[in-house]
């Protein structure tokens, strides 16, 4: 019986890194997680020439309106009047792109809608504004997890500043205390569930188990009563109506959550004589309810879902709560050992039982954590400067301690004749608390994604660019390459011969960060040169559009993109800005292969390990006569022992 139970476990276990591995070369996009600002015009630590008429400000995700807050002060702490905020679809309705004139390429294409942030918000400046510095405020909130959004940027106006650089919101503690009461009631029900099929050979044990149906329906239900209290906190929090936090898909996340632990409850209090099969559908219904809740109310229920970050957060919150609410159990029946309803020698074999689900765990655990560690966190320096990555740090530390102590009690149970588990089996739970707060605290937070964090996103002032159009080659100097006046210079060469008529124009288009064209014709310069004024109001990326005239020949169109600087240096590298998304993709995909070839191994070996049992040999003696009956045979017998 143990020998195909434990065949059947770790065919599951299989099934789980096939599914893990089979997720990861899947070429899903990540969706991003907890919103944060993205760019800003004026861009943090930059200069402008003169003062701006509104404030874009560009966030990863879509925020509510109601809730976002605003703030323009100077240097001396006074306020600036400001607009209402208004989403990115009435900025491009206040300021339209101009059309093109006739018998000219279009002008420069504005960024595609995958290139576009989620969501631009933009803020018109109401009040007047003098030379000197300037800090923006921001707090909001996400409209797809509701977590709190803030960033600060500084910026002059004719005077220099310094950057206000990374700013990262604080944790809610109530919101994480409520995710953990959720965690804590799926990890009593899972590992309830789990002992009570474990121990189902053993009476005595399973007595023991089932003594424990109360106190998990009790947390079952306080977990469901948190999961509702959640929003009514965000509420409170953000000013917002709960009617409004409620009314989209964010609603229908919190009650699919709630709904799957009451189910959870329902499978936990009905007797296991009643209906084998309904209990275990409810089981797995309320399994699945409370872990697919869980994940979209988490960084992995931001839109678009991607399906690797979905099924990754549901096997690690799977994993870990079943890991946790097994070890409780092994506690607890440690605890009715000193009570004297079980003995050690009914214990121990079911502590062994528990050996491979709680393997199956660490691994899809290992496995399912690197890959939400991929889009959860930029750099190695954002582990070790955020308290995203440092809660992370911790998290593993904790679940560090509680495997080697699992292991441990593994030993106890493989080699001991006696005695009760030992006392650490209770710091084992506790470590796997702890890990399961951090896992809230996280959920609570926001990720270690932020642009300045990376150096993916540095981006470096250009100094010249080259383009071609036809038969032209084109090479463009903009100096200073600065928010304000500069001059440039475009250099057009010809490849044919012979030389076409010399160019009678040269028109050069450039769009600013809030999507604005202005146009301006150069004026010739000796030899191949021609040059014109370019005010650019703000550090970024803008797009040049060179349109080249030549008489009796099609307009040369080129156009590229252009760096302004002027913005903030990139932050000092304490270890590491290079992006580590890639490197913890594979190294999920090795350690799930690893643990799939493992888990094969092991399959095969225990088939080939069991004893054949081979009939017992028929008894023949040596006579010229028909077999001797049983009475005969034990009468030679004792004549020969005679002799």
């Amino acid at each position: 019986m143990t020998g195909s139970r434990g065949a059947r476990l770790l065919r599951r276990a299989c099934c789980i890194a096939i599914a893990a591995a089979a997720a990861l070369t899947a070429g899903a996009t990540a969706a991003q997680a907890h919103a944060f600002l993205v760019s800003s015009d004026p861009a943090d630590g930059s200069v402008l020439a003169i003062a701006p008429t509104q404030l874009t400000l560009r966030v990863s995700e879509a925020v509510v309106l109601p809730a976002t807050r605003v703030t323009l002060t100077d240097h001396e702490q006074h306020a600036v009047t400001l607009g209402a905020p208004t989403a990115n679809e009435a900025a491009a309705e206040e300021d339209p792109a101009p059309e093109p004139q006739a018998g000219s390429a279009p002008l420069v294409p504005a960024p595609s809608v995958a290139e576009e942030p989620p969501m631009t918000l933009v803020v018109p400046v109401l009040g007047p504004m003098a030379k000197g510095s300037y800090r923006i405020t921001v707090d909001t909130l996400s409209a797809d997890d509701m977590h709190r959004t803030t960033a600060v940027v500084v910026f002059g106006v004719g005077e220099r500043v310094v950057a206000a650089g990374r700013t990262e919101p604080p944790v809610p503690l109530d919101q994480a205390l409520l995710r953990w009461l959720a965690l804590l009631g799926l990890a009593a029900a899972l590992g309830h569930l789990l002992f009570d099929r474990l121990a189902d050979w053993s009476p005595a044990v399973q007595g023991a188990v089932r003594r424990t149906r109360r106190p998990v329906v009790g947390i079952l239900l306080a977990a469901a009563l948190a999961c509702a209290a959640l929003p009514l906190v965000q509420a409170m929090g953000s000013a917002v109506p709960v009617g409004t936090l409620l009314a989209g898909s964010y609603g229908l996340r919190v009650a699919l959550r709630a709904l799957g632990l009451v189910v959870l409850a329902v499978a936990v209090a009905r007797p296991a004589g009643r209906g084998a099969r309904v209990n275990g559908g409810l089981a797995v219904a309320g399994l699945l309810a409370t872990a697919t809740g869980t994940a979209l109310l988490g960084h992995a229920g931001v839109p678009p879902v991607g399906p690797v970050r979905l099924i990754s957060d549901i096997v690690h919150v799977v994993a870990t709560a079943t890991w946790l609410g097994g070890v409780a159990m092994v506690a607890v029946l440690a605890w009715a050992m000193r009570r004297g309803w079980v003995g050690s020698t009914q214990v121990r074999p079911v502590v062994r039982r528990f050996a491979a689900p709680a393997t199956a765990c660490v691994v899809a655990m290992v496995v399912s954590g690197l890959v939400l560690a991929s889009s959860s966190v930029a750099s190695v320096d954002a582990v070790l400067l955020t308290t995203y990555g440092r809660t992370l740090l911790l998290k593993v530390g904790l679940v560090g301690l509680a495997a080697l102590l699992g292991w441990r009690h593994f030993r106890w149970a493989r080699h001991h004749t006696g005695g009760r588990p030992p006392w650490t089996t209770v710091v084992e739970a506790g470590l796997l608390g702890g890990s399961l707060a951090m896992a809230a605290l996280l959920s609570s937070g926001q990720p270690a994604t932020t642009p300045e964090l990376s150096s993916a996103s540095d981006v470096v002032a250009s100094v010249a660019v080259d383009t071609t159009a036809a038969d032209l080659a084109e090479h463009v100097v903009v100096q200073p390459n600065r928010p304000g006046s500069n001059i440039a210079v475009v250099q057009v060469l010809d490849s044919l011969r012979p030389v076409p008529p010399r160019p009678t124009s040269v028109r050069v288009e450039w769009r600013d960060g809030r999507n604005r064209v202005t146009v301006g014709d150069a004026e010739p310069l000796p030899g191949d040169q021609w040059s014109l004024p370019v005010r650019f109001e703000s550090p970024g990326t803008t797009h040049l559009r060179i349109v080249v005239m030549r008489p009796g020949l099609p307009d040369a169109v080129s156009s590229a993109s252009w760096v302004v600087g002027g913005a903030a240096s990139p932050p000092a590298t304490v270890v590491s800005r290079a992006p580590v998304a890639a490197l913890l993709r594979v190294l999920s995909a090795v350690l799930a292969a690893l643990a799939l070839l493992a888990a094969l191994t092991l399959l095969i070996r225990r088939r080939h390990a069991r004893p054949t049992i081979a009939p017992p040999p028929e008894t023949h003696l040596e006579a010229s006569g028909p077999p001797l009956e049983h009475e005969e045979l034990g009468r030679v017998e004792r004549d020969r022992v005679s002799v």
